[in-house]
């Protein structure tokens, strides 16, 4: 398992304008909507990875994934958002950023989640105990919803 406080570094850009979602190659139909991506990629195990971090957050009140406007795949795995590396980001609270591996996909749900539920995307992860979405800060992906779906995730890219 990666080191979540030293390379889940989180980005979020709330607010209106700034990040408009890239224009991608590659579409995939999940559940969660269309997922794009410029390398190519299995739709077949992005929509299962998609599948299983909407299991995971559907049962959520104020989970709505037709909120969501765009989900894309990354080339890299960790990328800059802002200056700060990241694995995934989410920008203007419906636009998510993933890795290459799709690994931060549920953990970026997460925070969707908890701004439409709270108001607060908890950018510093105070709550993601409490809210059953991760574990300790040390190492967010330890547990809850975070660790259940990066045990069931599978890589989805078809290119090294």
């Amino acid at each position: 398992m990666l080191a979540s406080a030293a390379l889940s570094i989180l980005a979020l850009t709330l607010g209106c304008g700034g990040y408009e979602p890239p224009a991608t190659r590659y579409h995939c139909e999940t559940v969660l909507g269309v997922i794009g991506s410029n390398h190519s990629v299995d739709c077949g195990i992005v929509s299962a990875n998609a599948a299983l971090a909407w299991s995971l957050m559907h049962p959520l009140p104020d989970f709505d994934a037709a909120r969501i406007r765009a989900i894309t795949i990354r080339d890299e795995m960790i990328f800059l958002v802002d200056g700060a590396r990241a694995m995934g980001a989410l920008h203007n609270e419906t636009d998510i950023e993933v890795d290459r591996t799709m690994f931060s996909l549920d953990h970026e749900l997460g925070h969707c989640w908890l701004y439409w539920h709270t108001g607060d995307a908890d950018s510093n992860h105070l709550r993601w105990q409490s809210s059953g979405q991760g574990g300790t800060p040390d190492c967010l992906d330890c547990a809850g919803r975070d660790l259940a779906y990066i045990l069931g995730h599978h890589d989805p890219s078809l290119t090294p």
